[in-house]
């Protein structure tokens, strides 16, 4: 059974869980927004901004033209705004942080914590002025599409186990299957990453694929990224975003239109056509330049016009 719940509801609904019971998933939003949160945020302002992270590098667009989207703040140049609006933000963190904490103290109160896998993610991040960006769009920067994912396993794995292997949200469905020993549709687009999760593998994928349609039609952003790789190409556009995540991890040096990245830009295209994917399986190359590459991408996004509102982000 899928209940989706509030903090408040879901240690009421642990509560009510008997261990050894009928297997569930509960799906927890935290609240956005709770009275004492405003006092967190005093709390970290103590003695000052100034210890609280701050990025001197804003203002830097990648390769697409962002300006006319509303992503762009008004108050790119006031560090003192932003610093204030980075602590409000770990404040919010900080919220959010407890209120699971509560969820986890139930669990081990009632004997169900050595039972229960859980996952905490985010849909997406926060630019926070980095890049002379606020809140979330479609630039293709880390602030937004890198975001936290942890795990505990449900009596798996007595040692915690930190990976930089790729895994994403629609890993998430078959990888909580095959922990409950239910066999994975194969229309899944994901993978199960038990293996990575036990340690038993470093990596399950070699690549992920990133979706980004804003807009009912149009508009559609379609990247590919590997361990060191992440190249990002627009619908009919023959610009687009190459950045060598190593020697750049904040993405300021754009490698698309270098001479020397050209080759890397098509192998690295042919791969994102060709959804080749997971480690240790390798799907036919194709023998076409970037133009047509691009080109056919381009048609698989027009194929897939209009989507609903509200389903445009993958």
């Amino acid at each position: 059974m899928l209940t989706i719940a509030g903090c408040k509801n879901a240690n009421q609904y642990c509560r009510n869980s008997v261990p050894g019971g009928r297997p569930n998933i509960l799906l927890i939003t935290t609240d956005q927004q709770r009275k004492d949160s405003l006092g967190i945020y005093n709390q970290l302002c103590q003695g000052g901004t100034k210890a609280l992270p701050f990025r001197d590098k804003i203002g830097v667009p990648g390769a697409a033209d962002a300006n006319s989207v509303g992503t762009k703040h008004k108050n790119l140049g006031d560090e003192t705004y932003w610093r204030k609006a980075i602590a409000i933000h770990h404040g919010s963190v900080k919220m959010i942080d407890e209120e699971i904490g509560t969820i986890v103290d139930t669990l081990k109160k009632h004997n169900l914590y050595e039972h229960t896998m859980i996952i905490f993610t985010s849909d997406h991040g926060d630019y926070l002025g980095n890049h002379g960006f606020t809140f979330k769009g479609f630039p293709a920067y880390e602030e937004v599409y890198n975001v936290p994912f942890v795990v505990k396993n449900a009596g798996q794995v007595k040692r915690p186990i930190r990976t930089n292997a790729l895994i994403g949200h629609v890993d998430i469905a078959p990888t909580v299957l095959n922990a409950a020993g239910i066999d994975i549709p194969e229309q899944m687009h994901g993978v199960s990453q038990m293996e990575v999760l036990t340690g038993k593998r470093d990596k399950i994928r070699k690549a992920f694929v990133i979706e980004n349609r804003a807009v009912e039609k149009g508009f559609y952003q379609k990247m590919l990224v590997t361990d060191q790789y992440k190249i990002v190409m627009y619908m009919d556009q023959d610009y687009g975003e190459l950045y060598d995540m190593v020697t750049d991890p904040n993405q300021y040096e754009n490698l698309w239109d270098m001479k020397s990245y050209q080759a890397l830009k098509r192998s690295l295209l042919g791969q994102l056509l060709a959804e080749d994917v997971i480690a240790g399986q390798n799907k036919e190359s194709t023998q076409k330049n970037t133009h047509e590459i691009l080109n056919e991408l381009s048609l698989q996004m027009h194929a897939e016009e209009p989507v609903l509102p509200r389903t445009s982000y993958s």
